[in-house]
């Protein structure tokens, strides 16, 4: 699927220290620390450059438009609330490379650099993507339109609640996952 590399970023200083600095994003990945560690600051960075690399394949962005007026920090970053964890140094440095595209950000710029690793046989899948944020458990508890009053909550949770309401509608019987055979309801 992809692999990313991340030093200097929020509570990530040194980054992964094996495999060169790079963590291997599989189709299902899983994140397992204690709190404030940095396993949601790298789920939202997967998020977010699997996105880009998915609207640049699409063609509803161009690398120009990604890499002009320091958008990636300001525009897709702030989207999931992660615009602050950039070092005010300049020492942050992030690297992705997927399937088709190497996206780096070292010394407060940012480069795209299509690749096309696809195996000739294969085709790009272009799956939604999403955070999934842990003030998901907040919507429970909140209506919509109590939500709308609360502005200061991150973009992406209603963009999470929009997918969510969207999926309820769909779903019409359970759903069998990945993992154990388990079933979701």
């Amino acid at each position: 699927m992809g692999k990313i590399r991340i030093k200097q970023f929020g509570p990530i200083q040194a980054g992964l220290t094996s495999n060169n600095g790079w963590l291997e994003i599989q189709k299902i990945t899983l994140f397992i620390g204690n709190q404030g560690t940095g396993k949601s600051s790298i789920a939202k960075l997967i998020s977010t450059m699997m996105w880009l690399e998915k609207s640049l394949y699409r063609g509803e962005l161009t690398e120009k438009e990604v890499t002009s007026y320091n958008r990636f920090v300001n525009h897709y970053c702030a989207y999931q609330n992660i615009k602050n964890y950039f070092d005010k140094n300049g020492a942050t440095e992030i690297e992705y490379e997927g399937a088709l595209y190497h996206i780096q950000f070292i010394s407060n710029k940012l480069s795209i650099k299509f690749i096309n690793n696809l195996n000739p046989e294969n085709h790009y899948l272009v799956p939604k993507i999403m955070y999934v944020p842990a003030e998901r458990n907040f919507l429970s508890a909140v209506k919509w339109r109590n939500l709308e009053k609360m502005k200061e909550l991150p973009q992406a949770l209603f963009a999470f609640l929009e997918e969510l309401e969207r999926s309820q509608k769909e779903l019409t019987s359970p759903i069998t996952l990945p993992i154990g055979d388990a079933t979701f309801e």
